[in-house]
């Protein structure tokens, strides 16, 4: 496995897609100094990195896959934003 994961899973937030599909993992914001952007990790089952890049919205609650691998991320506030498996964004919607 080519895992490139530094501090291991501690204090971070984690998303496995149902089948071996792909893993999301981003450290939480409360765990960072107050200056530095959490970095969303998206891995393959195996431990290879499909996408890397800085969280630039408000904080995360909650990671999650739909059944079509998009990711979820529930912020805060309510606000869900969609990426896909490059970790391009594709559009959001509010809870709330």
């Amino acid at each position: 496995m080519s895992w490139s994961l530094r501090d291991g899973l501690r204090d971070s937030l984690v998303a496995a897609a149902p089948y071996g599909g792909p893993i999301a993992v981003m450290k939480e914001s409360q765990s960072l100094s107050p200056s530095v952007r959490p970095q969303l990790e998206i891995y393959t089952a195996s431990g290879a990195t499909m996408a890397t890049f800085p969280w630039k919205s408000g904080p995360v609650v909650l990671l999650g896959w739909s059944v079509n691998d998009e990711l979820l991320c529930i912020q805060q506030d309510g606000t869900v934003l969609i990426y896909d498996l490059t970790g391009a964004f594709q559009r959001h919607f509010s809870m709330g």
